[in-house]
């Protein structure tokens, strides 16, 4: 089940907005959104993917993004990322928010600032994720989600 610490996944309406959104953060210069692509390294005969699995794999297995947004009366950048649930546990999640990191700090702190992620509390991939990239556990929080709310964890990374 994708997303069910979300709620589930989005409608297309939803899903539009959101691609709105991100294209209004893209063209504004005040986010990115990156689809992930392995290229490298895995050997998709000998992992056992199906043929489903492998166009997928060519054409993208998530997206990690980042914007800018107003949190607690100051701006900072958020961090977020989707996986397909068939690719989850390979890595993909990890070495994606790490390049985006990465790309932040090469733009430097002064445009990014400080980056946040918040994961769903139940999602202990995702949680996992924040901290072995060395995002500090803040606080747990009640997050809306498209008009549903969820019991979330906020990170922060300096």
């Amino acid at each position: 089940k994708y997303m069910t610490d979300l709620g589930g996944a989005v409608d297309k309406e939803q899903a539009l907005t959101v691609l709105k959104r991100h294209l209004s953060h893209i063209e504004s210069g005040r986010g990115m959104v990156l689809k992930i692509i392995p290229t490298e390294g895995i050997d998709y005969f000998a992992n056992g993917y199906d043929s489903r699995a492998l166009s997928i794999l060519r054409s993208g297995v998530g997206s990690v993004c980042m914007w800018k947004m107003e949190s607690d009366g100051k701006e900072s950048t958020e961090i977020g990322w989707g996986i397909l649930p068939e690719f989850h546990g390979k890595g993909f999640g990890t070495k994606a928010v790490k390049a985006l990191i990465d790309l932040a700090r090469m733009d430097g702190k002064e445009k990014w600032g400080t980056l946040h992620a918040s994961t769903g509390v139940s999602n202990i991939a995702s949680n996992k994720l924040c901290k072995r990239l060395g995002f500090t556990f803040q606080t747990e929080f009640d997050m809306e989600f498209y008009g549903k709310f969820i019991k979330a964890n906020r990170y922060e990374l300096s």
